[in-house]
């Protein structure tokens, strides 16, 4: 099922994440992943994030983030 994220997946798409962090290796340019950095950031973004999950039988398999976008003119959300 594909839905919007709650609180409760945060600490399984931080999973995802540092899964992809390891395999890839493109945190190593940046310094490495920080798991609690990572999660205060999603934290302090959550009014500006769109965070949609893909479950299977209550396990969070893929993860899908878009920054909500403000129009400069007029300060709206698009």
């Amino acid at each position: 099922m594909i839905r919007q994220y709650s609180q409760e997946d945060l600490s399984q798409i931080a999973d995802l994440v540092e899964c992809f962090a390891n395999e890839s290796g493109c945190f190593e340019i940046v310094g490495g992943f920080s798991r609690s950095h990572f999660l205060d950031t999603l934290f302090s973004c959550e009014g500006f994030l769109r965070i949609w999950v893909r479950d299977c039988d209550d396990m969070i398999v893929s993860a899908l983030a878009m920054v909500k976008n403000i129009n400069p003119y007029s300060g709206k959300s698009n």
